[in-house]
């Protein structure tokens, strides 16, 4: 296996010593200590893709064969859909879907803000390293299999962007990741 498909699974920690379930258990509290918006060097691991970062060159970058693994793994899929669950509510969103054990492959996903949106809207306000993470979030899933997913995100997005809660210029990056241009 490779490094990326061992992180997901559990079976080996990032560079920094974590394992995944380490970063999904961190928290996002608005009075407590906001690890996912101090920590700069997870977000490559959670959302992999075939680019190297400028930011964390030590993060894995993802193959063909661990795309292949991702599609045909519903174990990495409902880890990633794991991942993903978490950063939206850090974002102040949620995801609704079906169960893991009931979809085979990408479904229809739904994408709401949650009660700690207003908490967490100043996330929104302005330009920050937080849209590039959706922008990575929304690529890692196209790549990894997950179009319907990272569509419903996109959704939600594109109503932010009406009521002016992000930059047309970060707009422009999320409907790319989409194939919406």
């Amino acid at each position: 296996m490779s490094r990326i498909v061992d992180f997901y699974l559990g079976e080996i920690e990032d560079t920094e010593g974590r394992n995944i379930e380490d970063i999904w258990a961190w928290s996002h509290s608005e009075h407590g200590n906001d690890v996912l918006e101090s920590a700069h060097d997870y977000i490559q691991w959670i959302f992999p893709l075939r680019e190297q970062s400028n930011f964390n060159a030590d993060a894995p970058l993802i193959t063909d064969e661990d795309v292949a693994a991702w599609k045909a793994d519903p174990l990495l899929r409902g880890r990633l859909v794991r991942s993903t669950s978490m950063f939206l509510k850090f974002l102040g969103l949620e995801l609704f879907g079906p169960q893991i054990r009931d979809w085979p492959n990408d479904m229809d996903w739904q994408v709401a803000r949650n009660v700690s949106f207003k908490e967490r809207e100043h996330l929104w306000s302005n330009p920050n390293h937080n849209w590039l993470r959706i922008s990575r979030m929304l690529g890692s899933l196209m790549l990894l299999g997950m179009p319907n997913l990272a569509k419903a995100i996109y959704k939600e997005l594109s109503q932010l962007r009406q009521e002016g809660y992000a930059s047309e210029n970060s707009f422009s990056y999320w409907r790319k990741a989409v194939g919406e241009i």
